[in-house]
């Protein structure tokens, strides 16, 4: 069991070996001069857009059953979420939401 075990070692380090003496060719990447910075409207602008701003909503359904065979119990539940997301300025988020659910269970001593 010990040599199997030493064996599978030596095979993923020598595995890691020949992947870590591989070259990468990054003459396809872009020089860190040519790189520049993005423009245009992008993200958040002050003085621009409102401060509340790119509004989401979000709705749900659930439905669930599940058992305990050792105490006889059995639950349904059944529910609807909803929910409203938005950014406030920058860098902060907020989000709102409501959920209704009805669980039934059913039960023997």
């Amino acid at each position: 069991m010990h040599a199997r075990k030493s064996l599978i070692g030596l095979g993923l380090m020598a595995m890691s070996a020949g992947l870590s003496a591989q070259t990468l060719d990054n003459s396809k990447l872009p020089k860190l001069e040519d790189i520049k910075p993005v423009t245009g409207a992008v993200g958040y602008q002050p003085g621009v857009d409102p401060f509340i701003h790119s509004w989401s909503v979000s709705v749900g359904y659930r439905d669930s059953q599940s058992s305990d065979k050792t105490r006889v119990t059995e639950v349904k539940e059944d529910g609807y979420s909803l929910g409203v997301g938005f950014r406030l300025g920058e860098s902060w988020f907020g989000r709102v939401g409501a959920e209704l659910a009805e669980q039934e269970v059913k039960s023997e001593p």
